[in-house]
């Protein structure tokens, strides 16, 4: 035998009575634990408190009955809308932006809020100057603007536009028979000359 063999031998002698000994001196508990029935135990856990109430956040500008900000579909580029405030009494409402650039705007309009002329065209300010280079398709209008602007009004039919509108054609009509009757006149003169 070798040297080498009789230190394996020796080596495995070793290890094997240092385990005869760990295992008879009860280091290791070899043995599987007794399973142990236990009732369930039941804990009660209380419910999160509500979270404290969180306040809404209060507008920079109280919204009145009259603002149709929300209510009117409408897209605009070169500027910001900040209002849109109806006016039934004259049929109108009053767009207020602030255009940082030249930029245009289109909203549509429902009769409901402002009640177009009888041929179905509006009446456009922007900063209280009439303007003609808007367009119209149907309920949509299209209204350009310069930077600067802060302010577009759209008006419809009114009663004050229908009063003065009668009162126009009754003075009209009342010129043209007082022509006529004049003119009558005349000739019955130039007749009764003859």
């Amino acid at each position: 035998m070798t040297s080498a063999d009789k230190f394996g031998i020796g080596f495995t002698i070793a290890i094997t009575a240092v385990m005869i000994g760990l295992v008879s001196g009860g280091t290791f508990d070899v043995s599987q634990p007794s399973p142990v029935q236990s009732a369930p135990v039941e804990t009660y856990t209380p419910p999160p408190p509500p979270p404290p109430p969180v306040a809404a956040p209060e507008p920079m500008m109280a919204q009145s009955d009259d603002d149709l900000t929300t209510v009117l579909s409408y897209n605009i580029r070169g500027a910001i809308v900040e209002s849109i405030i109806g006016d039934s009494d004259s049929n109108s409402i009053d767009i207020l932006i602030d255009a940082r650039l030249d930029g245009e705007l289109t909203i549509t309009i429902t009769s409901s809020v402002v009640e177009p002329f009888d041929d179905g065209a509006y009446f456009i300010l922007v900063d209280g100057e009439e303007i003609h280079d808007f367009t119209q398709k149907g309920s949509i209008l299209t209204i350009p603007f310069l930077a600067g602007t802060s302010d577009i009004t759209i008006l419809g039919i009114s009663d004050d536009y229908v009063e003065s509108h009668a009162a126009d054609k009754a003075a009209a009509d009342k010129a043209a028979a007082d022509k006529a009757a004049a003119d009558k006149a005349a000739a019955d003169k130039a007749a009764a000359d003859k």
